[in-house]
């Protein structure tokens, strides 16, 4: 293995990743829908997505690998093929800088189905996405069967713990469905709190059945620590 180095945007701190020494192609599969647009401090979930996925774009073209993109929300947005020049990962970088998160139930089964026509030869798949209302583990197996998969799992922390904040208005910014609830109450508090905890194991045993490592990374604290802790816990699984 060989090193390279993890540069985190909004810290500008690096951590070296260590990777097998080969060319690989990384595909990444990015969640374009409106439930990105969520973010309770400076930066979304998109925003964030789009960081990491260029940070590891950007190693990639570093280790001469190819690279590819697909975007996706209610259906495919967006489908650009693996290459390797350094212009190539500029344009995939620009284009998800220029993208606009798209309304409508995010068909996360569809996303995959087409991955798996598309992508015959083993990749490394990095699935970018809050992976809100994902219950696809069939489709999930079988891409893992094929190719190395990562759910790269972006959430707000307010996704998790409501503040006390007096009467709040929540939008489903997928279906603009609206619920009012009174967050100076402990007991919706804790409520939200205990939904939002059990709604994330369920999503990480979905991914242990699917036989896939997952990633989680949140819009407010830096991730190049927690990007350089992954995958050196890769490596010393690996190296067994």
């Amino acid at each position: 293995a060989y090193e390279i180095t993890c540069r985190d945007w909004s810290s500008d701190v690096c951590f070296p990743i260590y990777v097998e020494e080969r060319e690989l192609t990384l595909l990444f599969l990015v969640d374009l829908s409106a439930s990105g647009v969520f973010g309770s401090g400076d930066r979304t979930k998109i925003r964030r997505a789009i960081e990491i996925s260029a940070t590891l774009m950007f190693n990639a073209l570093r280790n001469n690998d190819k690279v590819g993109l697909i975007t996706f929300a209610s259906e495919i947005l967006n489908s650009i093929p693996a290459r390797k020049i350094k212009g190539h990962v500029l344009r995939l970088v620009r284009d998800l800088i220029a993208a606009r998160p798209a309304r409508g139930k995010t068909q996360f089964a569809d996303a995959l189905d087409y991955v798996a026509r598309v992508q015959r030869r083993k990749c490394a798949l990095f699935i970018v996405s809050d992976f809100i209302g994902f219950n696809d583990v069939r489709a999930l197996s079988r891409l893992a069967a094929r190719h190395d998969v990562v759910a790269l799992t972006i959430r707000d922390p307010r996704e998790i713990e409501l503040p006390d904040a007096g009467v709040l208005v929540l939008e489903d910014a997928e279906t603009g469905k609206r619920t009012e609830i009174d967050s100076s109450s402990a007991r919706v508090r804790e409520a939200y709190r205990r939904m939002a905890q059990e709604r994330a194991t369920g999503l990480t045993e979905t991914f242990r059945r699917a036989g896939i490592d997952e990633l989680i990374v949140d819009t407010v604290r830096p991730f190049a620590q927690t990007l350089h802790e992954f995958f050196r816990r890769r490596e010393r699984r690996m190296a067994r």
